[in-house]
Formats: structure tokens, C-alpha cells, sequence
């Protein structure tokens, strides 16, 4: 089973993080000459929201994470013939 999962950030022109990636908590964030607002409780999806006008160009950033679950069963296999002649 893989599990995939979600972060989203915020940089501005110059490649500075307004909102890291990953950010565990919500927060609001006033720069970029706006208000950003970034939403995570936990449970995904993520939320991003900026008010605008900006006074500078924002990148939006997404990372993906991936979990691969394995499960080893174990198993005996075995075959009987009771063939009678």
C-alpha cells in the first residue's frame, strides 16, 4: 500500500519561504504586501489562501510525500494426493 500525502508553501520572487514547506501548524502571514493564510488540522488537504494584491510575484509550492506499506505474510503451502488405485 502506498500512502501519499500533501504540503503546500509560499516563496516569493527571491525564493524566500513565506510559509515553509512542510508546515505542520495553520498560520497567517502578512507579507508580500497581502495576507496569507495557510490552514492545516492535521487531516489533509491543505489549505492556502492569499488575499491580494501582492506587491511582488508568489510561487506556490508543493511537496509530495510518499509512504510504501508492506505487509510480509507468511504462509505453509502444502498438497496432499489420497489417490486411491
Amino acid at each position: 500500500m502506498t500512502i501519499f500525502t500533501f504540503s503546500l508553501g509560499v516563496q516569493d520572487e527571491n525564493g524566500t519561504n513565506l510559509i515553509p514547506v512542510p508546515s505542520w501548524y495553520g498560520k497567517v502571514e502578512y507579507k508580500a504586501g497581502t495576507k496569507i493564510t495557510y490552514t492545516n488540522n492535521g487531516v489533509y488537504p491543505d489549505r492556502l489562501e492569499i488575499e491580494g494584491p501582492t506587491n511582488m510575484t508568489l510561487k506556490i509550492v508543493v511537496n509530495i510525500f510518499f509512504f510504501l506499506i508492506t505487509t510480509l505474510k507468511m504462509f505453509n503451502y502444502g498438497y496432499s494426493s489420497n489417490k486411491r488405485v
